[in-house]
């Protein structure tokens, strides 16, 4: 008896325990991710309903101020200050600039009543204080714009950003969701080496500078469906870009030696139907990857070859 109780105490007992611990299945870090806000979730949801908007409320304002900042970074670092001034950029970068106002309006609004009804606003009440939200948070850049020397408030951009707002709430009280997401892609563009202070000296600049590498797209559900895939869905991508630009305006471009043009693609999308997915703020984070775009068919047409073959003929 002596002799089993020591080989099961000493030598049996702790084999047995390695040998569970290496068979025992890991947890992948997406795993670990989910149950550790699962958690926090749970907590949060058991707070009271003013409690949890106080809380959202300053995460989404302190969330905004640090984004600001590193917008301050990478794009004024550079400039001078001056006194409050307009100026007029609509003609610029075949309006590119115009196009990710929007974008950003509709997608800034969009998240804020998605966190405005996870704290526990009805539908209807979070698209009254939060649908106008992209449109107020874009302001300041134009406020930022009008002392920069090098740049100045746009009337223009400021129309964009009440135009990508507009279209968000539109389609809630059309629908009651989103049917048409507009989306992004950017990829590097030879352009940026040649005016890097302007365009950006690496990726971490260039996506949102230079606007040769800028792609944005309106995202059409279509009722077919490609793959076999219950889950997946197919969109209609319409994109508009442009290209040959190291200047703002067209004439500064061709002063340069270079004719910009605009682009403009048909595309197909293939993308993962809306799922469930616990805990809920997981599902919003994944939402994240609908402000992007990909592609998988793709119909591009220049106007820059059209011009060609006008001038050719």
């Amino acid at each position: 008896m002596l002799l089993r109780h020591l080989f099961y105490q000493h030598f049996a007992a702790p084999v047995c325990k390695i040998l569970r611990q290496l068979t025992k299945p890991k947890q992948t870090a997406f795993e670990n991710v989910e149950r550790g806000l699962a958690k926090i979730e749970k907590k949060y949801q058991n707070l009271p309903i003013k409690q949890r908007i106080q809380i959202m409320v300053a995460a989404i304002g302190g969330t905004y101020l640090l984004g600001l900042a590193a917008l301050s970074f990478l794009w004024y670092r550079q400039q001078s200050t001056s006194s409050f001034h307009f100026f007029d950029d609509n003609p610029e970068w075949q309006q590119m600039d115009k196009f990710g106002h929007a974008y950003t309006a509709f997608h800034l609004s969009r998240l804020v009543v998605y966190a405005l009804q996870y704290a526990g606003l009805d539908h209807k009440t979070a698209l009254q204080y939060g649908g106008w939200s992209g449109a107020v948070m874009m302001t300041p850049i134009e406020i930022l714009d009008g002392f920069s020397e090098g740049y100045g408030a746009s009337w223009g951009d400021e129309v964009a950003n009440f135009v990508g707002a507009a279209f968000f709430i539109w389609q809630q009280k059309q629908w009651g969701e989103i049917r048409l997401m507009p989306k992004f892609t950017f990829s590097p563009s030879p352009f940026a080496k040649l005016r890097p202070a302007l365009l950006g000296k690496n990726i971490a600049e260039q996506w949102l500078k230079d606007y040769n590498g800028q792609t944005y797209w309106l995202a059409i559900p279509l009722p077919v469906q490609i793959s076999k895939d219950k889950n997946a869905m197919t969109n209609l991508l319409l994109g508009y870009g442009a290209g040959n630009m190291i200047y703002g305006r067209p004439e500064q471009n061709r002063a340069a030696g270079l004719e910009p043009y605009r682009k403009f693609y048909v595309a197909l999308e293939m993308a993962d139907k809306p799922i469930n997915i616990e805990p809920r703020f997981t599902n919003k984070l994944l939402s994240l990857l609908e402000l992007l775009a990909f592609p998988i068919i793709k119909l591009r047409v220049d106007t820059e070859k059209l011009f060609i073959s006008q001038r050719n003929v």
